[in-house]
């Protein structure tokens, strides 16, 4: 996404129409992620320098904020903050 990408979901019905529960669960946890985060993903644009290490950057189509993002393993804890190398270093925190 950090580069214009998109997400592509195959979730189809089964023979007798509806979802099975561990589908309709992943869809909740991509809803609530959404949620929190979409701010990071909608209306963004991508940055010069758009990965250090394994943080993807966008930014905001205005180009007033910048989003750091790190794509964390299943059932990983969530950092208190992230870091990432001198290459790219924006001049205030944001």
């Amino acid at each position: 996404m950090a580069k214009g990408g998109s997400l592509l979901l195959g979730v189809g019905p089964g023979a007798d129409g509806t979802l099975q529960q561990p589908i309709i669960d992943r869809l909740a946890e991509i809803g609530n992620w959404m949620d929190a985060n979409g701010e990071a993903i909608y209306n963004t644009r991508a940055t010069d320098i758009y990965k250090d290490g394994s943080v993807f950057f966008t930014k905001a189509k205005a180009g007033k904020k910048l989003y750091a993002l790190i794509p964390l393993e299943e059932n990983t804890v969530i950092p208190a903050s992230i870091e990432w190398t001198e290459i790219y270093r924006p001049k205030a925190v944001l």
